[in-house]
């Protein structure tokens, strides 16, 4: 082992996913760069997570297990495990997801050849609960560094477009401060916003990452449930005066539009259409939004068009 090398505090907050913790635990130790700690905090499950950890204690010296002795919460576990880490970076990896073998490799390397980055962000494949493939999510398809305060703001206007905790690094020594245990929902955007008015963004577009999606999780849990709404307002109350932002009327109503398309989105988790447009109606007129829904689709659908015919021209001009 390289222990020249910063090193790399990777922690996973468990709660019941004795079905996936293994997998996420071996593709830490299985990574091409290796000084780092693991750290595994159990938030009181009651499945058998502690026999699934406890046969990889004595294989790998590197990891360290905790076990709450009461149900804390995610946010105050993710604090717990903040509070633990000793190296220069930081991952929170969620217990269900996995990392590919030269995701730190990559994440160390982009902070090393660019000093003022404090977040790095990776693309990540979507894989179901029998580890499918089911999609991608990426910020571009290109590497990217931008000043933090611009994707600030693309995140306020647009959600967050950096990523989940999994495919996040961040140093250290930037993060003053725990998890805003005022947040329930978005509090790692919110942490993405605190570190990013200190530095630049850096994003790799290789899928360094799999963030798995089912049924059991706590964001999807708290999505159905539209609690997210409280902490988008709350991000909003934050951040609306910042000088990047700009409070005007114009991106007041950006906002409010984002926020009635993301309750009306999450008609794709469960919610009934009565449920959903009343919310609505606590912030726009139903009218207005779905006009301007109208368009925003229409619109994409054009620009979907446009790419597909440029990328046909840009086959054909090859050919010729």
């Amino acid at each position: 082992m390289n222990n020249n090398r910063p090193k790399v505090s990777v922690c996973i907050p468990s709660y019941n996913y004795a079905d996936y913790i293994s997998y996420a635990i071996e593709s830490v130790i299985s990574q091409t760069y290796e000084n780092i700690e693991l750290i595994i905090i159990d938030d009181c499950s009651l499945d058998n997570t502690d026999e699934v950890v406890s046969k990889y204690l004595s294989i790998d010296k590197r990891i360290a297990y905790y076990k709450n002795e009461k149900n804390v919460g995610m946010v105050a576990n993710w604090n717990l495990c903040l509070q633990k880490t000793s190296g220069e970076y930081v991952k929170i990896l969620c217990a269900d997801d996995l990392l590919e073998p030269d995701c730190i490799e990559k994440c160390v390397k982009v902070f090393a050849d660019n000093p003022t980055v404090t977040v790095v962000a990776s693309a990540r494949l979507l894989i179901d609960k029998d580890s499918n493939p089911i999609g991608s999510l990426a910020f571009s398809g290109k590497y990217e560094l931008i000043p933090g305060p611009r994707v600030i703001r693309k995140c306020f206007f647009a959600g967050n477009v950096i990523g989940e905790p999994t495919a996040i690094l961040f140093r250290k020594r930037d993060c003053k401060r725990l998890f805003n245990a005022n947040y329930k929902q978005l509090t790692d955007l919110e942490m993405w916003f605190y570190l990013l008015e200190q530095g630049d963004f850096a994003f790799l577009p290789e899928k360094l990452c799999k963030f798995r999606r089912h049924g059991e999780q706590t964001t999807l849990r708290n999505v159905s449930s539209l609690t997210f709404i409280d902490d988008e307002i709350l991000l909003h109350d934050d951040y609306i005066n910042k000088s990047y932002i700009g409070k005007t009327f114009i991106n007041e109503q950006k906002w409010k539009f984002q926020l009635t398309y993301n309750i009306w989105y999450h008609k794709n988790y469960g919610l009934d259409k009565k449920t959903i447009n009343a919310k609505i109606a606590e912030y726009y007129p139903l009218y207005l939004f779905y006009f301007l829904l109208f368009i925003r689709i229409n619109i994409n659908r054009i620009n979907y068009v446009n790419s597909l015919v440029k990328k046909a021209v840009r086959g054909q001009a090859k050919l010729l």
